[in-house]
């Protein structure tokens, strides 16, 4: 099974993940665990995310937050 390609394509890392994520609706995954997963390095993972997202599959959310110093 081809691993790269054209987004679309089933064999593709971005078929493989929508196909993942179509046949478990509940699951949410962090580009790490997704990363881990296909076996992507985090380039591929946020590349896959990326191109689920312009596919209007998934959504993603991102929190950046100042840390709190220990009281």
């Amino acid at each position: 099974m081809s691993t790269r390609g054209h987004p679309f394509e089933s064999g593709s890392y971005t078929g493989q993940a929508r196909a993942f994520f179509e046949a478990n609706p509940g699951v949410e995954l962090t580009p790490h665990e997704l990363s881990s997963r296909l076996g992507l390095t985090k380039l591929q993972a946020y590349t896959v995310i990326r191109n689920l997202k312009a596919q209007g599959v998934c959504e993603s959310v991102r929190v950046v937050r100042l840390k709190r110093a220990a009281a």
